[in-house]
């Protein structure tokens, strides 16, 4: 563990990758911008201010890799092929405002799942894109509720999809899960996990689900991280465990599997007579049982903390008052040696690839300018990263709405663009 945070000066090369292009909008200057504030049908839905954007993708069982990266199984049969770039264009339909999506990749195209309110309440949708890019069909309606439904985020386990989303208002909030077919059909029946709100974590462990959220069902606490494993009938296996129970309020926790177990972060607010603020680390075995207690990340003083889980660790991005920041974890949460490397913006949605981190963000907004999307990759141990790719075609994207999956050769990230109204999903690919 270190004593001291140390920043590098960091020159990013922006390349463009073929004819890939898209756009996401501004940053928020806050770094708890994306603490948990209003229902599923304001803010936290939107992906704006409490967005953090569908980060989880989904691994497959007996992949080498974080289930959150959404790569398929390294059996040849899913490779994904030579990479090609694919331009950024608009994805959803534009019957409605569309946002916060959380992408997967399937094998041989991409699922995106997002709350638009074409209805007239946001609900869930989902749509297939084939691996070119290109739309299959039209956008499917998962969720069909009178509640408002959003921050939904997806996984792809093998051989169909988890997905996990919130309802908010009218109260008592509640996190909400769904096995969905590989043609995104609910399977069964939508499970209600629990009270929960806000941004939560979805993974795929190769048999099970795992889902770290937040709750405020506890009187004379603000809130606490909660963390349920579910079984491919969407039925939950054993009991909720309560991770947090200091009196401060605990949010936003992001989840990983190291193919040994599950570790998370979130933020901790603290208050009198309660632990330090900060980011704090957790982690919970493959039974479901805390292991230890959850610590505080030195020198990590800031917010909208993201991870991603690889065999040898973690990758958190996080952001101070000023600027991103990438962070290398040892398997207990400790951090390495590594020097962090700054980055131009967070929250940044990371994922492991099964080869390397990749992280993407959007410019920070400066009276109109800003808000391009950029997606940059990074070495599974310490070194050098790669030159920072430009994936949109330009301004104005939603920086707390960008989810990332790699299709094994390259990256497909889709995100919510506020240049038309309303705003819809984009997507890209790049080759970097």
């Amino acid at each position: 563990m270190r004593e001291k945070l140390i920043f590098v000066p960091f020159l990013i090369t922006f390349t463009a990758c073929g004819t890939s292009t898209t756009s996401d909008e501004g940053a928020s200057p806050d770094a708890n911008a994306d603490a948990p504030s209003g229902g599923a049908g304001g803010g936290n839905t939107g992906g704006s201010g409490t967005g953090g954007g569908g980060m989880n993708g989904g691994g497959s069982a007996g992949a080498s890799s974080d289930a959150r990266s959404d790569v398929t199984p390294t059996d040849g049969s899913n490779d994904g092929g030579p990479c090609v770039p694919v331009a950024d264009h608009v994805v959803s339909d534009a019957a409605g405002a569309s946002s916060h999506p959380a992408i997967a990749w399937n094998g041989s195209g991409y699922a995106i799942a997002f709350p638009d309110d074409r209805s007239g309440t946001l609900q869930i949708h989902l749509a297939f894109l084939d691996a070119r890019g290109n739309k299959m069909g039209t956008d499917l309606p998962i969720s069909m509720g009178a509640r408002a439904a959003g921050l939904p985020d997806l996984v792809y386990d093998g051989s169909g999809y988890g997905l996990s989303y919130t309802t908010e208002t009218p109260a008592p909030p509640v996190i909400h899960f769904a096995r969905l077919s590989p043609a995104g059909a609910v399977v069964g029946n939508v499970l209600d996990v629990g009270d929960g709100a806000g941004i939560h974590s979805l993974v795929w462990s190769g048999t099970q689900y795992g889902l770290a959220y937040g709750s405020g069902r506890n009187a004379g606490f603000g809130s606490d991280i909660y963390f349920a494993r579910i079984g491919s009938t969407a039925a939950l296996i054993g009991t909720e465990l309560r991770v947090t129970d200091d009196p401060g309020s605990e949010f936003i926790p992001m989840a990983g599997w190291n193919e040994t177990n599950y570790g998370m972060v979130f933020l901790h607010g603290a208050v009198e007579g309660g632990a330090i603020g900060g980011i704090y680390f957790a982690a919970v075995d493959a039974n479901g049982a805390e292991i230890g207690n959850e610590a505080l990340i030195p020198n990590a003083n800031g917010g909208q903390a993201r991870l991603a889980a690889s065999p040898t660790g973690y990758a958190m991005t996080w952001r101070t008052t000023t600027t991103g920041v990438f962070t290398r974890l040892d398997t207990s949460g400790r951090r390495t040696a590594a020097v962090d490397v700054m980055l131009p913006n967070a929250p940044s949605d990371v994922i492991w690839s099964g080869t390397r981190y990749a992280a993407a963000w959007s410019l920070p907004t400066d009276s109109g300018a800003g808000g391009e999307v950029f997606l940059q990759t990074y070495p599974a141990a310490d070194g050098s990263p790669g030159s920072a790719v430009m994936v949109s075609s330009g301004a104005v994207a939603e920086v707390n709405a960008i989810s990332i999956a790699s299709n094994t050769s390259g990256f497909g990230v889709a995100w919510a663009d506020s240049r038309a109204t309303p705003a819809e999903i984009h997507f890209a690919a790049v080759c970097p």
